[in-house]
């Protein structure tokens, strides 16, 4: 078994254990949630112009906020977008709380506080993975460093079994029931699986962040991802048969890593600077 031993933990508290959480939301609030993200993808999905004008103002608008190093809260006006992510077989709709009804957030928000009562909602991620949208995988990978301090994964609806595995131990989720865990700490990855025609998950990410955490360093995280993504390639290849494009993801993490050690190398202060 790996360990896990080279990333730093630059919490102010205790990383949080994964924790599986059975009947997430009653009958009727979960009818009513797929009831309103069906709409939603319908209202949306196809108004492919105005996403793509959308989508280009914000980051136009992203880059001049970094060109004047203004660093405010960012906004959530974009995120009225569905977007299509063809080499993870999904689409995707991030909403903030203003524009997420709380009768959706409010048991996440519940149990957010019982693990970090400092949390505060942040932002939902609404998923579906399906071949419909190309070949649905999730590499290994942890999330990038931020407030966040965990994320619930809960699976809205489905019709097929996708484990999760986070830090080797393995979840196979049920309808309506969700996994916390911490996202920026923990290596997290799915098994490569081909989604036969006519399935489909549904999955909601639900995003809190604790202010009073310091982000953790990129420091490992490329070790640590390829130490397992020799035997995900190989799995890899048994369903699909060619790896060439997660290979490529796997060299491309440990260029980002070699890159960021190069920075932090020559932004150390000198010895005559000290």
């Amino acid at each position: 078994m790996v360990e896990l031993g080279n990333m730093k933990n630059k919490f102010l508290y205790e990383t949080v254990e994964s924790k599986l959480i059975k009947d997430f939301l009653d009958d009727d609030t979960r009818k009513k949630l797929i009831k309103w993200i069906d709409s939603k993808w319908e209202s949306l999905y196809y108004d492919k112009k105005n996403t793509d004008d959308k989508y280009r103002k914000h980051l136009e608008n992203q880059r001049l906020r970094e060109k004047s190093n203004d660093y405010t809260e960012k906004q959530y006006d974009h995120m009225q977008v569905i977007k299509i992510d063809t080499p993870a077989g999904k689409t995707f709709l991030n909403l903030g709380p203003d524009d997420f009804p709380k009768e959706f957030w409010e048991k996440a928000e519940l149990e957010a506080k019982k693990i970090n009562p400092n949390c505060e909602f942040e932002y939902i991620s609404m998923v579906k993975y399906s071949n419909e949208f190309g070949e649905p995988t999730l590499r290994p990978h942890f999330d990038h460093p931020t407030k966040v301090c965990f994320i619930l994964d809960y699976q809205l609806d489905g019709n097929v079994k996708w484990p999760i595995v986070v830090k080797l131990e393995e979840f196979t989720l049920e309808n309506n029931e969700c996994l916390v865990f911490d996202n920026n700490m923990s290596i997290h990855w799915r098994p490569p699986q081909k989604f036969k025609e006519g399935e489909c998950l549904t999955m909601l990410f639900y995003s809190f962040k604790d202010e009073n955490k310091v982000p953790p360093t990129l420091d490992g995280q490329a070790e640590e991802i390829n130490m397992y993504f020799k035997e995900y390639i190989d799995r890899y290849n048994e369903v699909f048969g060619d790896s060439g494009t997660q290979s490529k993801v796997s060299f491309q993490t440990s260029r980002l890593a070699d890159l960021f050690r190069w920075a932090q190398q020559r932004d150390k202060p000198k010895n005559n600077e000290l």
